[in-house]
């Protein structure tokens, strides 16, 4: 069992994934996490989505960075941050038929 604090995060992020036919991977964004993920199958997106979202977090942790990061979004938490804290934040996957529908476009 691990000793890990769960950190919740009051908040809904949603990854917008399309498949690839060309590679037959999936491949994903997180606008408000500001994120991407790429898998073989959905369950590998999912993975690689929950391992960006953690180095992400771990960082802004280390880097005292975190409440910060939270506050520009209109988020909160509750739990107790200490060295090695697992967070977790809600999300939602969409899938959307085409990659370029991925690109935010200017």
């Amino acid at each position: 069992m691990s000793d890990a604090t769960i950190v919740r995060i009051a908040a809904q992020v949603e990854w917008k994934v399309a498949h690839d036919p060309a590679t037959g991977t999936y491949v994903g964004t997180c606008e408000s996490l500001n994120l991407n993920a790429a898998g073989d199958t959905m369950q590998d997106f999912v993975e690689c989505a929950n391992e960006a979202k953690a180095v992400l977090f771990d960082i802004l942790i280390s880097s005292g960075e975190f409440e910060a990061f939270l506050q520009e979004r209109g988020w909160s938490y509750t739990g107790q941050i200490d060295k090695t804290p697992r967070v977790d934040i809600p999300f939602s996957i969409e899938q959307t038929g085409r990659l370029g529908d991925l690109v935010a476009h200017a």
